[in-house]
């Protein structure tokens, strides 16, 4: 029996396959291989994407986190020390409060005894006045006899003038004084030059 000849590199192939440098054509499973590698490059491809997008992310986390720590920290030491500023406010308007307080108690007080000694004098003039208008009024009552009696016929006021007297009518005044001490007023009334009349009360 003649012994077989081997199979060169072109043994086996296909009439019409491509020429030495062509790759031989893939098997079905060789295919499925091929597909699923493409498609695990294209995952991998997108969860590289993905981890590069989550690794931004995440350093903008990290700033983020960061500059929140020191607004944290800047608010809180503005709230601890707005908080220590208002309650001194509190503290020094509490003060002020009592001792303005206690200023217009003093204030009140003076006032008010300034206006009750103002009240008892003037009160005290006021019961002066009516005194003395109540004993004037008497004294004009008591005169009032002295003044009828010359207004008849036959007084003083009813005389007829003297030959070469004057024919106007005499101007009469009268005006009253107190002596001191002795609670006891004078009037004194005139009638021109040559009337004068004088009476004393009590």
């Amino acid at each position: 029996m003649a012994p077989k000849k081997k199979r060169g590199p072109s043994a086996g192939r296909r009439p019409g396959a491509a020429g030495d440098g062509a790759k031989p054509p893939l098997s079905e499973h060789g295919q499925y291989l091929q597909r699923e590698y493409k498609l695990l490059s294209e995952q991998l491809d997108a969860c590289e994407a993905r981890v590069d997008q989550v690794l931004q992310e995440n350093a903008f986390l990290d700033r983020e986190a960061v500059r929140l720590r020191e607004e944290n920290r800047l608010f809180a030491s503005y709230v601890s020390a707005r908080a220590q500023r208002c309650a001194q406010a509190i503290v020094r308007l509490e003060e002020q409060n009592r001792v303005d307080l206690t200023q217009i108690h003093w204030q009140r007080a003076e006032l008010a005894s300034l206006y009750r000694g103002r009240e008892d004098g003037v009160r005290t003039q006021l019961l002066e006045m009516e005194a003395r208008a109540a004993q004037m009024a008497r004294q004009v009552q008591e005169l009032q006899p002295y003044k009828a009696s010359e207004r008849e016929p036959g007084g003083r006021g009813g005389r007829a003038p003297r030959p070469g007297a004057d024919p106007r009518p005499r101007r009469r005044s009268c005006s009253w004084s107190n002596w001191p001490g002795s609670g006891r007023w004078s009037a004194s009334c005139y009638t021109s030059a040559w009337s004068t009349r004088s009476c004393f009360t009590t």
